[in-house]
């Protein structure tokens, strides 16, 4: 390993401990992993409810690409000029897998999903005001993700459990975006 390496992972650790670790983002419903907050996230202000988070672009093996040049300024993409495979972080980090559903599909996922969460709140004792706030933002969110099915990608845990949190992926050049229903995750420090 470099010197350079040692130090940046040295960084990455110390970084990490001053912060308490590192926070993963489980479905409150099925307990999977589905993000962490290695990941910029930032709420939708159209939707309360909905995060956008910024993926990357990382080799299959988890290494950084250096090809020594600007490749997607030169009209290349992110594996222009390697032969490693290039991968979505976030999708391979958390074996999410893509999960084929259409605009009247959705809308029943998020019905039922949203029931699934009030029923969760309820019994975890959250407090009726907080669970009628949460449901406040369910038609919102419903509309963005509804308007965004068309050009996204829709992702579900690695065991395909369709009862669990989804998230949608949006391609972009710098790195695939992801929006997560936000109330429907824990955060879990690692």
């Amino acid at each position: 390993m470099s010197d350079y390496n040692i130090q940046k992972e040295s960084t990455l650790h110390l970084v990490l401990r001053l912060r308490g670790g590192l926070e993963i983002l489980t479905c409150k419903i099925s307990g999977k992993e589905m993000c962490s907050d290695a990941f910029a996230a930032e709420p939708v202000e159209e939707a309360p409810g909905i995060i956008k988070v910024q993926s990357r672009f990382m080799t299959e093996g988890g290494e950084e690409i250096n090809t020594g040049g600007n490749a997607s300024a030169e009209g290349g993409g992110p594996d222009e000029g390697t032969d490693a495979k290039v991968v979505d972080a976030i999708e391979t980090t958390f074996h999410l897998q893509e999960y084929d559903m259409s605009a009247s599909a959705l809308k029943t996922y998020l019905k039922s999903y949203f029931q699934a969460m009030r029923k969760v709140k309820k019994e975890a004792g959250v407090a009726q005001e907080d669970i009628k706030a949460f449901m406040a933002t369910a038609p919102g969110a419903c509309k963005f993700l509804l308007s965004k099915i068309k050009d996204c990608e829709v992702f579900i845990n690695e065991d395909f459990d369709d009862k669990g949190a989804i998230c949608l992926r949006e391609w972009a050049e710098a790195g695939n975006v992801y929006y997560y229903i936000e109330p429907g995750l824990d955060r879990v420090r690692c």
